[in-house]
Parts: C-alpha cells; structure tokens; sequence
C-alpha cells in the first residue's frame, strides 16, 4: 500500500488531499501542528492512517516526522509538503519573528524533509507547495513570497541533485479558499479576477498533484492550477488577502 505523507493534513487544501488520497486507497500520515481535532476528525474518516504532530518551525522536525511516519505506516512513498504559514508584511513592517516563521516552514522543512526521504535511499516523489505569486511577485506578503520563490528554485535543484531515485514537483494553486480575514464578496472579486472566471475547485489541485505524482517521467515541473490568476493585475485586490 503506496504511503503518502501530507504535512499541514489537518485544514484546508491539505485535509482534502489527505482524505483524497486515503480514498484512493493509500495510508496517510496526517501531519499537523495546532489542528489535533481537525486531524483526528480526519483520520477518524481514513481507513489507515497515523497522526503526526510536528512543528516545521523546528529545523531538527522534519527527520524526526519521516521517522515517526516511517514506524506507524512504513517508508513514505509520496511527501506532499503542504504545511505553510501566511503572515503578511511589507519593507516597512518586516520584522525578525515573522521572517523566520516564514523561511523556517515555507522553505527549510519542504527542503529538510525531502533530504530525509531521499536519505533512505528508496524511489519517493515529492509534491511541494507552491502560490500562484512566484510567476510575478509583488511587494506585499514580503517573506511569504520569497520563502515560496525561493521553494520554487528548491524544487527544480532538488529534482536534479535526487534524481533518478527522488523525483521532486510542485504544484501553484491560487486562490483557492477564503483567507484570513476576507469576506464572502471579497474572495468572489477574486474569483471574478481571475482569467477564466472561476473558483478552483478542491478537486482540481488533487489531480494536479496526483499527476505530478504518478506520472514517472515528470520532474522538477511546476504546475499552476490558479485560473489564470498570474496573467491578471492581481495586485490591487490583494489587499482583501491580509489577515486581520
């Protein structure tokens, strides 16, 4: 049975990832952070599965969640590297806490854990996270950003330096669900921004990642799934994205 590793399982694009996969028949690690109800809601829903709590603001975490993953499903198969954290900031509001929050899980752990995976030495594919931003960044959600263009590049050293054992992808949703402290009106603007004029649906990044992910002779592609989203003047709405 294909185990697949989903960090950040408990919420939003990642819980139904999770829940997708286990439905296609695989054993799920559920990784999560503050969400423990969420994932056990979750897990409760998985025919196999194994809670894995970790804090990927910890550089030493990763090993030790490949491993914990590792002794209740087996060796990971398939790392899907969702785990993310989405403070905003500018040059004038940078500061230290938020710059390393951002570096620490939006970069380094996706990177210290497929290390971790490839360390074994057995065939793995590798799902990173991406935004729609890293085509076009703008100045705003500033460490956000660059964490997530600095995966980018990540993604397509990785995939040459793991290759042919470890194979590495990403994926760059949009706007796929309401954040932070956007309204109801707020997140359909931006879905009325976007090229095609819709919302992306769940089950579209799924088989984003599912292709990247059994499709042997794809590595170190990055795979928009935003609508359209990056070829638009996005900037002036993203205002409605900053948490409250």
């Amino acid at each position: 049975m294909t185990v697949v590793l989903v960090t950040g399982a408990a919420r939003r694009i990642g819980r139904h990832l999770a829940l997708a996969f286990g439905q296609a028949g695989c054993s799920v690690g559920i990784h999560y952070n503050g969400s423990r109800r969420e994932a056990e809601s979750l897990a409760g829903r998985l025919e196999r599965a194994a809670l894995l709590p970790a804090d990927l603001s910890e550089w030493n975490a990763a090993e030790a969640l490949i491993g914990d993953c590792e002794a209740a499903l087996g060796p990971v198969d398939v790392l899907i590297n969702c785990a993310s954290t989405f403070e905003y900031d500018d040059m004038e509001t940078l500061e230290a806490g938020t710059w390393a929050r951002n570096i620490a899980v939006n970069l380094a752990a996706p990177v210290n854990l497929i290390r971790a995976i490839a360390a074994r030495g057995r065939p793995a594919v590798a799902v990173n996270f991406l935004d729609f931003k890293v085509w076009r960044p703008s100045a705003s959600f500033l460490s956000y950003t660059l964490a997530k263009t600095a995966l980018q590049n990540a993604t397509t050293m990785l995939a040459q330096a793991l290759a042919p054992t470890v194979r590495v992808n990403a994926v760059a949703p949009g706007v796929v669900l309401p954040s932070g402290g956007q309204s109801a009106d707020e997140y359909r603007a931006v879905v009325r921004s976007t090229l095609l004029e819709r919302e992306i649906a769940l089950d579209d990044i799924f088989r984003a990642v599912r292709y990247l992910v059994e499709t042997e002779s794809v590595t170190g592609e990055t795979l928009y799934v935003d609508a359209g989203f990056r070829f638009q003047d996005y900037e002036d709405i993203e205002t409605a994205m900053i948490e409250e």
